[in-house]
């Protein structure tokens, strides 16, 4: 029997080993890593420096460093997490990308108001502002949720709740009445969209760029907003892929280049156990209806996709299947999916399905001796969040601490956010501590109380909206208040 791993130690390997490979220059940060490129017609591994977006580039790995660095407090992290966003923000500046989630403005602007606040970073918060209203300008084309208005929708619900930009919000709804328009309700069952792969396969499932990840985003802008047209297509959506799932296989199909051809062969499509398409992503959707809707359907689909994810995590582990660690189509998304079934579910056995997983990655990756198996077929080693090292160290990060938001549907719960320690002034007669608990509450609006100590520490979580100097500050000036500070490691239960 294998010794636990410590899955925090091999976020903090890989951390470590983004911080020492970045190439470094007038205060901003890439990497170099294997991806795949079209050359000439031909899809080929190409090894060169990575983009800005949240899908292969630097806002990515911005964005694990951020979190690392409120988890643990280590300056470095920091100190490159903000040179990674920095490149990120230069790129967006430089080639203006269309406003979408994983492969343009509004991901970045998402992963800038996320961190401005832990990395006390103001100036982050300014760029996010200013990157949204440019999303808002150049919306995306496409319709999904990789690179389409799906995937914007999330993104600028979340920087509307974030930095209180109501562009962002009237963007949103205006995203989803051009889904709502562009639903395609005749030809299949249920709703679904069209595909931006190919005219000659049937709209495709999925999270990254089928039906699941619009369902996703019209379900948030259903319950943000209260619109009933947006909810009514994401159960239809959910239907449309109903109509597709094969028992027998207990999954859901992958249908790009399922062409009028091979169906009239007789051949099958794909049934894959990923992120992008298959039952992990179309499991995490389903989770996540659940949770918004208390649909009894969603929570015995997302069952199902449990299942699927089981059998397969079992394949890997007996060697039957060659598996990456990557969060688009590796063992990550798999680990997204147990610890959401965990929570949503409310199975602890499921949790040990992820620690499960998160064991054989550190075995396959032998704990960061060696390569750590990304996702760019027949490639090496990528940095990126979605194919390579930060989804990876994204992944052991969210084993270590449940705190940490989820990734595989990013901006769709809570987000980890910087801690303050908070320690009580003491007089001559008993305080009472929960009445002045109520009053640093109100001074910080949004935190949370983690742990009070018989000592009269308080232990507060931060809104993801509230940079840490100005709780500090705000705390601080509280005549009740003998200090309060950044709190790295959780010291409020001691005596």
């Amino acid at each position: 029997m294998p010794e636990p791993v410590d899955p925090l130690a091999l976020a903090r390997n890989i951390a470590d080993r983004l911080c020492a490979e970045a190439i470094r220059s007038a205060g901003r940060a890439t990497w170099l890593g294997d991806e795949k490129e079209n050359v000439t017609g031909e899809w080929e591994v190409v090894h060169r420096s990575v983009d800005g977006d949240l899908y292969g580039g630097t806002a990515g790995i911005g964005l694990f460093l951020g979190r690392i660095f409120t988890a643990t407090g280590e300056e470095r992290y920091r100190t490159t997490a903000l040179e990674a966003f920095a490149h990120a923000v230069e790129w967006c500046r430089r080639t203006r990308p269309s406003g979408s989630l994983y492969v343009g403005s509004a991901g970045l602007a998402a992963a800038l108001a996320e961190a401005a606040g832990p990395l006390g970073s103001g100036a982050l918060a300014e760029e996010a502002r200013r990157i949204t209203l440019d999303a808002i300008e150049h919306p995306p084309a496409e319709s999904d949720f990789l690179g389409g208005r799906a995937g914007s929708i999330v993104a600028l619900l979340h920087i509307a709740r974030t930095l209180h930009i109501d562009p962002a919000f009237e963007a949103a709804q205006a995203h989803g009445a051009a889904l709502s328009g562009d639903a395609i309700t005749e030809l299949y069952p249920g709703a679904c969209w069209a595909s931006d792969t190919g005219s000659d396969e049937p709209p495709l499932c999925g999270l990254a760029h089928g039906a699941s990840g619009i369902a996703l985003a019209l379900a948030e802008l259903a319950h943000v907003c209260g619109d009933e047209r947006s909810a009514e297509l994401a159960r239809a959506a959910a239907e449309y892929e109903r109509a597709w799932f094969r028992r027998e296989t207990g999954n859901w199909p992958d249908l790009r280049e399922y062409t009028r051809t091979k169906k009239a062969r007789g051949e099958a499509p794909a049934f894959p156990n990923f992120w992008c398409h298959g039952a992990v992503g179309i499991g995490l959707v389903r989770l996540r209806q659940y949770a918004l809707t208390g649909e009894t359907i969603y929570a015995v689909e997302a069952e199902t996709a449990l299942l699927s994810a089981e059998k397969y995590l079992a394949l890997c582990a007996e060697g039957g299947v060659h598996a990456d660690l990557s969060l688009c189509h590796g063992l990550a998304g798999l680990v997204e999916l147990f610890l959401a079934g965990a929570h949503v579910l409310e199975q602890p056995e499921l949790h040990e399905q992820a620690m499960a997983c998160v064991q054989l990655a550190a075995l396959l990756g032998r704990e960061g001796a060696g390569p750590w198996p990304c996702g760019v077929p027949e490639g090496g080693e990528n940095p990126s969040l979605m194919l390579g090292l930060a989804g990876i160290g994204m992944m052991f990060l969210r084993a270590s601490d449940p705190m940490v938001a989820p990734i595989g549907l990013p901006y769709t719960a809570n987000i980890l956010t910087s801690r303050v320690i908070v320690r009580l002034r003491q007089g001559e007669t008993p305080i009472d501590v929960q009445a002045r608990v109520q009053e640093l509450l109100q001074l910080v609006p949004g935190s949370r109380v983690e742990r009070i100590s018989g000592s009269g520490r308080i232990l507060l979580r931060l809104a993801a909206s509230t940079p840490i100097e100005t709780a500090i500050e705000a705390l601080s000036a509280h005549e009740g208040v003998e200090y309060a500070e950044p709190d790295v490691i959780d010291r409020a239960s001691s005596p």
